[in-house]
């Protein structure tokens, strides 16, 4: 009867082979020394193909400027000299608002589209001489927050657009007449307002245009600054008046004018503001926006008048005529 190895039995003849093998690909591990042998559980050539090994820094990017004018004063040689791959990078001016993701709007993206032609590719093409017309526009969508233009020169042959037609084109474009390899990048974040341009273009003798009319490398960014102002003074004029309609419909309900039943009697006050009403009246003062609610005592009552005058307005309209509410002494019941 043949015996059943045991447990024993193989720990036994583990103690007899003491090679170690590796943890995962079990080859055996005689070449290493019994210090490897201990501090690792794979052999040598696992671990060398797992090894992580440090990476030097990279290099900053060949013809990488960081300041714009120094940009501009390297590629106005173009007419002379080919400007390949060279780079810019560096923050937008602070006209160029900062946004966090959920404010982006579609204005935003608009309004900030305008202003990067105007602030950087403006400089641009009248530093260099010659035109880069829009070939590509892209926007950020809802995980993104980025602007990117593409630019090519409307000289370059080799950027012309094919027919859609399968005849070729009856007129020619006459400008495109140079194979200069242009392509120029400019990408926009607006939530942390870096500029990256990429300019690749080789040099050729531009045809005449009408520059952009510019005293300086830059346009006025403060005007282009104020185009993002106004649109958040809009939205707080907005809501401004929306709080200021508000008011006039919580004064409505609070203040209950009660009419009288019938000529002969009147089952109503003739002007009390009733207890009650008074948390209300409360809440409508601390509800007024400052621009109602004023600092003096006349500008207090001014506001209060236009809330009488609402009122009383629609309480003609609904009874036909105004009852002889005290509007004073809703006035001093009002905080000042």
């Amino acid at each position: 009867m043949q015996a059943v190895p045991s447990h024993f039995a193989s720990l036994d003849a583990a103690q007899k082979d003491p090679v170690r093998k590796c943890s995962r690909c079990r080859v055996k591990r005689d070449r290493e020394t019994p210090e490897m042998l201990e501090k690792y559980q794979t052999c040598l050539s696992c671990r060398e193909k797992r090894k992580i090994e440090s990476r030097a820094v990279k290099d900053t990017l060949p013809n990488l400027f960081t300041d714009f004018h120094d940009f501009l004063e390297r590629i106005k040689f173009n007419q002379a000299i080919d400007i390949l791959e060279h780079n810019f990078r560096g923050p937008a001016p602070i006209e160029f608002r900062r946004f966090a993701p959920e404010e982006v709007t579609l204005e935003i993206f608009q309004v900030t589209s305008k202003m990067l032609v105007q602030a950087y590719m403006d400089p641009l093409m009248n530093a260099t001489g010659f035109k880069f017309p829009v070939r590509d526009y892209h926007k950020g969508g809802s995980k993104t927050k980025k602007i990117s233009f593409m630019f090519i020169c409307s000289q370059d042959s080799s950027r012309q657009r094919k027919s859609r037609s399968e005849h070729k084109r009856s007129v020619p474009n006459k400008l495109k007449v140079e194979r200069c390899e242009s392509k120029i990048t400019l990408s926009y974040d607006l939530t942390d307002g870096m500029v990256m341009i990429y300019y690749n273009h080789k040099h050729h003798a531009p045809y005449d245009w009408k520059k952009i009319p510019s005293d300086n490398a830059y346009p006025d960014l403060s005007q282009l600054g104020r185009l993002i102002q106004k649109e958040t003074e809009n939205a707080n004029e907005a809501q401004a008046q929306a709080q200021a309609q508000a008011a006039v419909e919580l004064a409505a309900r609070t203040v209950a004018y009660r009419q009288p039943t019938n000529t002969g009697s009147s089952s109503g006050s003739t002007g009390e503001v009733l207890p009650e009403d008074m948390a209300n009246l409360l809440q409508l003062s601390s509800y007024l926006p400052e621009s109602h609610q004023g600092h003096s005592h006349g500008s207090n009552s001014k506001s209060e008048s236009n809330v009488d005058d609402e009122l009383k307005k629609q309480d003609s309209q609904a009874s036909g005529f105004i009852d002889n509410i005290d509007h004073e002494l809703i006035r001093e019941s009002i905080p000042k």
